[in-house]
Parts: structure tokens; sequence; C-alpha cells
């Protein structure tokens, strides 16, 4: 009889500090949508992640694009877009607690929050910008946030994104991005 080894984030290909902390949070091993995107991901496959609520999406996608940043770079490389600002902010806290021990800055571009202050943080030229679609593109607008470099784009809750009018943002923002990107769709339907 075979001895089955238990699934870990290093050998889907984490490295081992993104284990590190997620074991400090209580996730010991990855949930099945986690298995399923991170290696792909981490190969820089472009995907397509529908899970429901509650899965662990925003791991799935959020640890292998962290994991693949240069914090040493003073561009941003990744952008996540999110229907609300809730969701974005949700976002930033994950993405703030394991981009930290990788050097990784973030920052958050969402409507309803101050735009000077916004726009300040921007200055620290962070790896990975997450915001409402929105709001990205008034920044982008302003020529506070330079696309060219973003490597990494990806919509989460598409479904939601786009049913509230966001897909010609959506679509606009990917041009301006970097040709050879990595492009990931999140929806929990």
């Amino acid at each position: 009889m075979k001895e089955e080894r238990q699934m870990t984030f290093e050998r889907l290909g984490l490295a081992a500090v993104l284990a590190d902390e997620l074991g400090e949070a209580g996730i010991a091993a990855p949930t099945s949508v986690q298995a399923g995107a991170i290696p792909a991901l981490l190969a820089g496959r472009d995907g397509v992640i529908v899970s429901p609520t509650g899965t662990g999406k925003t791991l799935a996608y959020l640890l292998p694009i962290l994991q693949r940043l240069n914090g040493a770079l003073r561009e941003t490389q990744a952008l996540v877009l999110a229907p609300t600002q809730e969701l974005a902010m949700q976002i930033v806290r994950e993405a703030q607690r394991y981009g930290e021990p990788l050097g990784i800055k973030t920052a958050a571009l969402i409507g309803g929050a101050a735009l000077s202050r916004q726009l300040e943080r921007m200055k620290a030229k962070p790896a990975l910008v997450v915001g409402t679609p929105g709001r990205v593109r008034e920044v982008v607008s302003l020529r506070k946030l330079s696309l060219p470099g973003v490597r990494h784009f990806v919509v989460d809750e598409t479904d939601r994104v786009f049913s509230l009018g966001g897909r010609a943002d959506v679509e606009k923002l990917l041009r301006q991005c970097a040709k050879e990107r990595q492009t990931v769709f999140v929806s929990a339907t």
C-alpha cells in the first residue's frame, strides 16, 4: 500500500517564506482551487479560476503572482481589479501580508477614497496595484500609473466587474499593459 503524501504549498512550487507565512496564518494545506491554480500561474500561464465563495480563490492567484514579482524593480508589475472597494481592500490586506516578506509593495486605488492620498502612495512605485476599474483608469489618465510594465493582470469577480459596467475599462487597461503578460479572470459563478 502506497503512503499518500499530503499536498503542501511548497510542493505546489511556492517559496518557503510564503508557505511559512501561510502556516502562521493557520493555513496548513492548499484548497483544491489553490492546488489547481498555483502551479499553472507560477508557470506563467493565463487562467480562468471559477470556484465558490470561500474556497481560497484570492490566495490561489495572489500567491503565485507575488512570488513572480521583483520587489527591487521600481515599477508596477501587477494589476488586480475588483468590482468593489471592500473586495479591493480585502485583496490589498492579503497582498500586504504575503508580499511584505518578499519585499513587494502594494497600493490601493479605489473610488470613494481620497485620491490625493492614493496618488501619494503611488510615488513609492508599488510592484502591485489593486483597485476598482474606474479609479485605476482615472489614475492612469493622470499619468500617475504606468501600465507597460504590468506583466500580471487579474480581474477578480470578473462577472461583477463586467455587470457593473467595467468591461470597457478592463479592455482599455489591458491594451496598455505589456504585450507579454499573464491574464487571469476569477469568478465565483
